[in-house]
């Protein structure tokens, strides 16, 4: 008795692009959910950068707010208002 082996290379090709739409998809789906565009690292690495020095950036003007706030309220208080 033969052993016979049979491939459907249409199907496997197939196969292999509805694989890869499934996996576009969920990245989709996963951006959409979170309302961000970068989710990871691996989603634009150059971007990650950038959104990184924006939000330290942010964060530093922040600081520099509260301590103007301060500072005017320090002086307020030594001129008696």
């Amino acid at each position: 008795m033969a052993l016979r082996v049979n491939s459907n290379i249409a199907a496997l090709n197939a196969l292999r692009h509805l694989q890869q739409t499934e996996q576009e998809l969920g990245k989709n789906l996963e951006r959409l959910s979170s309302g961000r565009k970068l989710n990871h690292a691996a989603d634009g690495p150059a971007s990650l950068v950038i959104s990184e020095q924006m939000k330290t950036q942010l964060s530093g003007l922040g600081q520099a707010i509260r301590n103007s706030e301060s500072s005017i309220s320090m002086i307020q208080t030594t001129e008696g208002h």
